[in-house]
Parts: C-alpha cells; structure tokens; sequence
C-alpha cells in the first residue's frame, strides 16, 4: 500500500489539536507511561547506534530493496533507504523506554530494514533476546552485519514473509512486547493480529508504526481501537500502541508525542 501524504497530513493536524499530555490523563499506568516513557524519549540517544545511522547516512552503495509497504522493487542507495525510513532516534529511545517500563524480556519486532530499531531494543535493560523479522535478505544481511559491529549477541534474524514465518517466530520468541513495522496494508497487519490474540495473556504491549500511513492502515487501526478485547488504546500518532493486559475498563487515549 503506497502512503498517502495529504492525508497523513490532514491526520496530523487533527491528532495535534486532539493530543493531550500530562494534566489530560487521569489513568495512573497513562499518567507515568507518559512521564516515565513518552517524555523520557526526548533524552539523548545511543552514541553507538546513532554512529552507524550517520555511517548509513554516507553509505553510497546500492542495494535492492523491496518495499513491502508500497510493492516497488528497486536497486537504491543505502542513504537512501536510510534517510526515508529509520524511525527517529527519539521513537528508537521511545521504544527501549517503553520495554523497560513494562520489563519486557523478549521482543518480537517485524521489518528488521536497516535494523537500527533492533539494536535500540537490544540495549533495554530487561531486554535477552530481540527477535526480527524482515523479508528482503539483503537488508537481513546487512542489518546482521551492523549488529556484529556494535557487538550486539542478543539479536535473531529471520528472513522470510510474514504470511510464511510470523506464526512460527510468535511460538518460538514468546515476546512480551511486539513491534509491527512491515507490510503496511491493514490484510497483513490482520494476519498478525489475529496471530497474535491467542498470546494476549502474555503479550504487554503491541506497537503498531505507521497508523496513518494511509486511510486503509488507518481503518484497520480504528477497529483495533473498539475491539473489546483490548482494554487500552494509545495514539501517540507515529504509532498507535495496544495494551492488551492492562486491567481497565476499556478506555483509548490520544497522547502528545
């Protein structure tokens, strides 16, 4: 599914009036998410990890890259792919704080792409074991090869689509946090969720990026948000988070970010 700039535009205007921050959340576990987590994000992030994203930066290579969000297949620079689509340092950080903040042992991330939020979750410190998923193998190949550098050992690689490996990698990662940054189209995102239900007694939260990729991933995040089977919902608009152990009523909260 390509993105829809206006409307992730539009979006944004609408979740920026909507937003609140601390005085608007009247939930203790929202109250310190949010001072604990979403504001602790703004601090500096990893010297290390940050080196190799400016190295990637540089990188003038080309590799082919195939874009499961969009379905174009392309030779492209490395800086390129760098440039356009590794999350912001701060949501790296966001995500680290927010396994620490849950003592997340094992994490279950799809769409490994350069694998810079992979070696940002390998750092959190109740963290063992990160296990990622990406379908094009040159970029496995690569991303495995950033984690040698840093000396990262608590990271699996799995190459394959998500249709053929994600069932198989849930069983066998048993991960208390998930982070779903692959395909973007709602049918894909479907597939994991449904995989993923069976989990949910052990599953503390769920991190979907992108949820306004497109008025289609949008959609699909909006059921999400009344299903009654997950009692909290957070938009903190570049991803919208599911909690689906938190022992609320069931509640959704729009959060500044």
């Amino acid at each position: 599914m390509a993105p829809e700039p206006l409307f992730t535009l539009y979006a944004y205007l609408k979740y920026f009036i909507k937003a609140k921050g601390a005085h608007g959340l009247h939930s203790p576990f929202l109250f310190e998410l949010y001072n604990q987590v979403i504001v602790p994000s703004k601090r500096k992030p990893n010297a290390q990890i940050e080196s190799l994203r400016n190295e990637l930066l540089a990188n003038k290579n080309t590799i082919r890259h195939v874009d499961f969000k969009s379905g174009r297949v392309a030779q492209r620079p490395i800086s390129h792919l760098a440039a356009n689509s590794l999350s912001t340092p701060r949501f790296s950080s966001f995500l680290v704080r927010l396994c620490e903040f849950l003592s997340c042992s094992s994490v279950l991330e799809t769409g490994t792409n350069l694998g810079i939020n992979a070696l940002y979750l390998s750092t959190a410190a109740t963290v063992k074991k990160v296990s990622t998923l990406e379908g094009n193998p040159e970029l496995t190949t690569l991303a495995r090869q950033l984690a040698h550098q840093v000396g990262s050992t608590n990271i699996t690689f799995t190459t394959g689509l998500l249709a053929d490996t994600f069932e198989k990698l849930v069983h066998e990662a048993k991960p208390e946090l998930v982070f779903l940054d692959a395909d973007h189209r709602s049918a894909a995102l479907d597939t994991c969720i449904q995989t993923l239900i069976p989990h949910f007694p052990s599953i503390q939260a769920i991190v979907i990026h992108d949820i306004y990729w497109s008025r289609d991933m949008h959609v699909y995040w909006n059921s999400l948000v009344n299903d009654p089977r997950i009692p909290l919902t957070v938009d903190i608009f570049q991803a919208g988070i599911l909690f689906p152990q938190v022992n609320m009523e069931k509640q959704h909260f729009t959060i500044k970010f």
